[in-house]
């Protein structure tokens, strides 16, 4: 799983891919990196810690029927 705020890509990548879907709620990084990995071959992982992730129960993530109903909607395009 990519999680979003330790993430860095290339201005090539924005400029080949575009913005975030903002239209998508739940899944809209999930689609980002699927739209980045279909153009591209140069994605690296690093073993260095570059953000901290906080669990709350107010994340829309915590809503996983509408994560999955998403998810699906995106999978299938």
């Amino acid at each position: 799983q990519i999680i979003q705020p330790e993430t860095f890509f290339s201005r090539r990548t924005l400029e080949r891919v575009g913005f975030f879907n903002e239209s998508l709620f739940y899944v809209m990084d999930y689609e980002y990196w699927c739209r980045v990995f279909a153009v591209s071959n140069n994605i690296v992982q690093i073993d260095e810690f570059l953000s901290c992730f906080r669990v709350t129960g107010e994340q829309k993530t915590n809503n996983k029927d509408g994560v999955r109903d998403e998810l699906l909607a995106v999978l299938q395009r």
